[in-house]
């Protein structure tokens, strides 16, 4: 989860992405996505698949199973 609006997170970013290269998913879920009740996290984002927290959840999935990473998910 990402808060873009930070300098820190900016560079944070930056210095994962220079590391890890390609190891590193495109698709950031903004800290402004979360769910208002920590304790729901991630459920709780998921209420209405609409929303910019869902919709960056799913873009995740997808990724993940574009590079065969469910996989992982399925025992």
């Amino acid at each position: 989860m990402v808060d873009e609006r930070t300098n820190l997170t900016q560079q944070v970013i930056a210095e994962v992405r220079a590391h890890f290269k390609d190891k590193v998913f495109g698709t950031q879920v903004r800290a402004a996505s979360a769910s208002p009740r920590p304790e729901l996290w991630p459920a709780g984002d998921l209420y209405d698949i609409r929303s910019k927290g869902a919709e960056a959840y799913l873009q995740l999935a997808r990724e993940l199973m574009s590079h065969g990473q469910m996989a992982l998910f399925a025992r």
